[in-house]
């Protein structure tokens, strides 16, 4: 190994050590590392850096699909936000059933009590006193076993499944449902017989939507028949549904499809006796989320237009919404006149005060490289918690710590060409979440990026 090449390797492998041996959140403006840790080491935080904020795209919302860079969730969001500053969101469901088993009977005489497609709660963001109206949909066209975007749709059915009005979202609360059972007893003469008896009990919090009595009776004709054979066949008869809410309402839940109180329920009696049922999850099914946003006449929609590279207020948003996308025009002047070994590379970007009311920051931000043609992620560099500080007038401050000297070093030897840096939502699939950050041209905040960096004198 040449000198050089020990020199980098020692220097880099010790700015990482530092980094990441620091536990406490530092002030914007303050100093991260010091420059006396390394030996003719330059600390600087006077980068140049050129934002701009974008409209995301190719987010993955598919259940089905896993992918070396996508992971299959299962965490999937339904409602709707009208927020001043980023306009209207809403995110909706499509979503094939499964079958318990194959060849399924329900029996002789069989008779409808009720349907309900139930969603387990995981949590919900935005205005937790908004009642918003579900509709639930039959889809009308194939859904396939592959990868969609949040951008896919699906046609529909105009007519309804299902709807409820008004539905306090509550992912906290328990839900207490009645089911009747089928108890045995003694009569005094000896004779046994068979009496209902109603029970209770406290289930994991759930939405319950209640489907049309035309629906379940469809879903009755079919034991027994080709359609109960398996889910290929199943699947021509149902071929999945849609779940929307109106778009006036103030939040958007998010719910475990594959969670125990997640599926379809045909509850029913026959010949044999009361308190009978079908469940139908979305396992081995395919389930993708479709995201809409409407920016007109927000200060999102003038950020969006503005050609400004270092503006003062960034974007940031989940569900496919909005991303901050930036570049360091004069990195490569590091390198002049001579090489440098990137110790420590610290981005620093800061919550807006006073920015969020009903709509939290999210608690992570991912940056990330992305095809500067395509706008697909290519890698993930650093994902950053968010932080609360407090500076020296009192103030709490908001702030996320990405670290990318690794990836400064290999931009610095020209190998990061045909890409372009952006910082998201993490997982912002499942996440609709958003955040007004501090730009570079902040008058308190300012975004920042600071160096700790030693020339390297090649032999």
């Amino acid at each position: 190994m040449s000198s050089p090449t020990i020199t980098y390797f020692i220097l880099l492998i010790g700015g990482f050590m530092l980094l990441f041996s620091c536990n406490n959140a530092s002030i914007i403006g303050s100093d991260l590392v010091d420059d006396s840790e390394f030996f003719s080491s330059i600390v600087s935080d006077s980068t140049s850096v050129a934002t701009q904020c974008v409209e995301s795209d190719s987010v993955v919302t598919t259940y089905f699909s896993v992918t070396a860079d996508q992971y299959a969730h299962t965490t999937y969001l339904l409602g709707s936000l009208n927020d001043p500053i980023f306009g209207q969101s809403t995110a909706s469901i499509y979503a094939q059933m499964h079958l318990p088993n194959q060849n399924i009977s329900l029996g002789t005489n069989a008779i409808l009590d009720s349907v309900v497609l139930s969603l387990q709660y995981v949590d919900t963001y935005g205005d937790t006193t908004s009642r918003p109206d579900v509709y639930v949909h039959e889809v009308a066209e194939d859904i396939k076993a592959q990868t969609y975007f949040g951008s896919q749709e699906f046609a529909y059915s105009p007519n309804l499944l299902g709807y409820r009005a008004n539905v306090a979202i509550q992912p906290k609360t328990k839900v207490t449902l009645k089911k009747l059972l089928a108890v045995k007893d003694t009569l005094e003469s000896g004779e046994i017989v068979t009496i209902d008896s109603i029970a209770t009990e406290q289930t994991t919090p759930h939405l319950r939507i209640p489907l049309s009595t035309e629906f379940g009776y469809r879903l009755l004709a079919q034991s027994g028949t080709i359609t109960f054979q398996n889910d290929y066949t199943f699947r021509q008869f149902l071929k999945g549904i849609y779940i929307t809410t109106d778009n006036q309402s103030q939040t958007i839940a998010s719910f475990n499809v594959s969670g125990a109180k997640s599926g379809l329920t045909l509850y029913y009696h026959n010949s044999t006796g009361n308190g009978k049922s079908l469940y139908m999850s979305f396992t081995s099914s395919t389930v993708t989320n479709r995201f809409r946003h409407n920016y007109t006449n927000t200060p999102l929609s003038n950020a969006l237009q503005n050609t400004n590279n270092n503006q003062e207020l960034l974007y940031v948003q989940g569900a496919e919404g909005v991303a901050v996308q930036f570049d360091l025009p004069h990195i490569a002047e590091l390198y002049d006149p001579q090489k440098v070994a990137i110790n420590a590379a610290e981005l620093q970007v800061t919550v807006l005060p006073d920015s969020e009311g009903n709509y939290p920051a999210p608690e992570q931000l991912a940056l990330g490289t992305y095809d500067s043609l395509r706008a697909i992620r290519k890698s993930r560099i650093s994902v950053a918690d968010i932080k609360t500080t407090t500076n020296t007038e009192g103030q709490s401050l908001k702030t996320y710590t990405f670290r990318m000297p690794f990836h400064l070093q290999k931009m610095l030897e020209g190998e990061k060409t045909g890409e372009v840096l952006r910082i998201v939502v993490h997982n912002e699939q499942e996440k609709p979440h958003r955040a007004i950050l501090c730009g570079p041209k902040h008058p308190q905040y300012p975004m920042k990026l600071k160096l700790v960096y030693t020339p390297v004198t090649e032999d």
